[in-house]
């Protein structure tokens, strides 16, 4: 199992082993990100480090490419962990097509178990069912974890916790907990390197974008509010009942008073349920 520190083999294996000809190539803004976190590791020897970035500035390509600096003969062992199977995948896809490697990794999300243990895409619901102690602390050489800003909770504590991988990667948009809960401690409070929403669309990297916050009169006082936000069922329930249609001909007359062509907008809908898109 691969130990490092400033000068250590994993160091050298990420400067003389870099993959050549790699399909995906970082923009400049993810290559000073990339910049900043050899850095931390050569320069500062920190090796837990979190990345903040905005949404859709391609952090999990950040991600690939960093640890593909750091693989050798077999590459680092690796966790990954996402929320979601889409995510899983898409970052598995990602990875492959870095390392030039149709055959890497392996899923854990949805009943669906590794075989190999040595480069793992895994849900924290699937980590979530199964005891730390089955895994040695240093299973992973690499762990990264995308949407770190949940890493206050209790499904990702006890895995932080439980392993002592030789490199850490967070991965957020959004560091700033609303619960208030710090997750910064695990990087000795430090963020490696930042571009933030604001700074991204001043370079020209998201399509600027309006925002109405509308006041649509209806109740929440009697949902249920659980650790990750309001019951989703009792709450679908709520906006699909007879009198939602009152808050949807809201909608449609305030899109009519402030977009010009409704005909050519494009529109994206986050809705609780299959029901509320419905």
């Amino acid at each position: 199992m691969i130990r490092a520190s400033v000068g250590s083999p994993l160091v050298s294996a990420a400067k003389s082993r870099q993959p050549s000809q790699q399909h995906i190539r970082p923009y400049a803004y993810q290559q000073e990100i990339l910049d900043k976190l050899s850095a931390e590791r050569s320069l500062h020897g920190r090796w837990r480090n979190l990345v903040v970035a905005a949404t859709g500035t391609g952090k999990t390509v950040i991600a690939a490419l960093d640890y593909a600096r750091q693989a050798g003969p077999g590459h680092p062992s690796l966790l990954f962990v996402a929320h979601r199977r889409e995510i899983l995948q898409q970052s598995l896809a990602t990875f492959r097509q870095v390392l030039r490697d149709g055959s890497f990794g392996e899923l854990l999300v949805d009943g669906q178990r590794p075989s190999q243990w040595r480069h793992v895409f895994a849900s924290v619901q699937s980590l979530a069912g199964l005891d730390p102690a089955g895994l040695a602390p240093d299973t992973f050489d690499v762990v990264i974890v995308d949407e770190f800003h949940h890493a206050a909770s209790a499904s990702y504590e006890r895995w932080l916790r439980h392993l002592a991988p030789v490199l850490l990667l967070g991965l957020t948009a959004t560091p700033e907990r609303t619960g208030g809960e710090d997750i910064l401690h695990w990087f000795d409070g430090r963020i490696a390197a930042e571009l933030r929403l604001w700074s991204a669309l001043e370079q020209g990297l998201l399509c600027p974008f309006h925002y109405f916050g509308l006041h649509d009169g209806t109740d929440l006082s009697q949902i249920e509010w659980r650790r990750n936000g309001y019951a989703s069922e009792a709450l679908s329930n709520l906006h699909t009942a007879d009198d939602a249609r009152l808050r949807l001909r809201l909608i449609l007359r305030e899109l009519a008073d402030k977009v010009t062509n409704l005909d050519s907008m494009r529109a994206l809908g986050f809705c609780v349920s299959v029901e509320h898109a419905h």
